[in-house]
């Protein structure tokens, strides 16, 4: 809440919205993949493998400030 709050109000810091949409949407993947594609061990998988991406998304997009 507080990062939507900075960024709305013009702090310019973007980062911690772009994490959470990166590793947003990597779960979403996940979920996708488990259920539709029939792979039910990705389940097991998700939060974590969300979390890895949205901390190598932030390592990313930091290193472009």
């Amino acid at each position: 809440g507080s990062s939507v709050g900075d960024f709305v109000s013009g702090s310019g810091n973007w980062l911690p919205i772009a994490v959470a949409a990166v590793s947003g949407a990597v779960m979403a993947v996940f979920i996708y993949l488990a259920e539709k594609k029939n792979l039910g061990w990705l389940e097991s998988f998700s939060i974590a493998g969300s979390m890895i991406a949205g901390m190598a998304a932030a390592v990313v997009l930091n290193g472009l400030l």
